[in-house]
């Protein structure tokens, strides 16, 4: 019997941390095989969270925060066993964290 081969996967979830006492809601956006693309995808996903927030082009009371002004870059640089990159909202101002986390899936 051969033995099994692992791989490392990293998914890019959203995780709700709203202080209303619900439960924290995790969200698996999207997975990748090389860190670095997960690493460009959790941009993504939380520049679209901030345009939501910012609301749409056409409404003259949205809000015209930058990327700067609403995230903080999160990377405790440690290996993959504690892994937390991706970002956090600053000063509560959306309720979604962006964080990039791994698996090992059999290749």
């Amino acid at each position: 019997m051969k033995n099994p081969k692992y791989i490392n996967k990293y998914a890019v979830v959203a995780i709700y941390n709203e202080g209303d006492g619900a439960q924290p809601l995790v969200h698996v956006e999207d997975t990748f095989c090389c860190i670095s693309a997960a690493k460009k995808f959790a941009k993504e996903v939380a520049q679209d969270m901030l345009d939501t927030f910012n609301g749409p082009e056409d409404d003259p009371e949205r809000s015209n925060y930058k990327f700067k002004d609403v995230w903080e870059k999160v990377d405790n640089h440690e290996d993959d066993e504690f892994l937390d990159w991706g970002y956090d909202p600053i000063d509560g101002m959306i309720c979604w964290r962006v964080r990039v986390t791994w698996y090992t899936e059999e290749a």
